[in-house]
């Protein structure tokens, strides 16, 4: 009798999150209004588990701000849980960069840069790899810098560096990401190029956070 009840009470339990977060949702869709407090009960009352098949439909929402908030709670709740359970938001957020919205895949990208590297899976692994070998890349910056973070597609960003017809910004970047992984001649080349910089206000701007990426440490000597 007791079991039963418990079971019952849980179910009535998830049903009503469940609601929560469809309403919420709903509500977005039609006002365009978020609500922040509403957000915080939604991710401490819910479980990730309950969160994604909640969230199902709203993942494939016609409006790219819809997608976006759903992608949001997700990556909100993951990014706080075990080791486990980030690998499993970390899915999720992957297969969301296939949306056809750029937006929408630049925030999944930044989200998942900021992930720890440790919770990217063999699976995870192959995502990114196989983004990076797509015709269409967007927000290559984000993807390479992920790629190189998590230590996958090492052939493709060598082959971007190579390219005759890669632009300048391009090749900087896939040097970054090599650099990254540990590649002499990548952690050189990005030296060289550095060291032929004027160094100014905007030039530094831009290129600390780079350095501080690869995690090399990159001595330059500035007269």
């Amino acid at each position: 009798m007791h079991l039963k009840l418990t079971l019952l009470l849980l179910i009535t339990s998830n049903l009503l999150y469940s609601n929560e977060i469809t309403d919420y949702l709903n509500n977005l869709k039609n006002t365009g209004t978020s609500d922040f407090n509403k957000e915080i009960l939604i991710l401490k009352n819910n479980s990730l588990n309950n969160l994604d098949n909640s969230l199902i439909l709203f993942l494939n929402d016609s409006l790219p701000a819809v997608r976006n908030k759903s992608y949001y709670l997700i990556y909100k709740k993951g990014v706080s849980l075990s080791i486990a359970e980030q690998t499993t938001a970390v899915h999720i957020l992957l297969n969301g960069c296939k949306d056809k919205n750029g937006g929408v895949i630049g925030k999944l990208l930044s989200y998942l840069n900021n992930f720890p590297s440790i919770v990217f899976d063999s699976n995870s692994k192959n995502k990114v790899n196989d983004l990076l070998n797509q015709k269409k890349i967007y927000h290559y910056k984000k993807l390479a810098k992920l790629a190189g973070k998590i230590n996958t597609g090492t052939e493709r960003l060598n082959k971007t560096f190579l390219d005759p017809n890669t632009s300048k910004k391009i090749k900087w970047i896939s040097a970054l990401a090599l650099a990254r992984q540990g590649s002499i001649k990548h952690v050189n080349f990005c030296l060289n190029l550095i060291k032929d910089t004027p160094i100014n206000n905007n030039s530094v701007s831009y290129l600390i956070p780079d350095l501080i990426y690869t995690r090399k440490n990159l001595q330059l000597t500035i007269v």
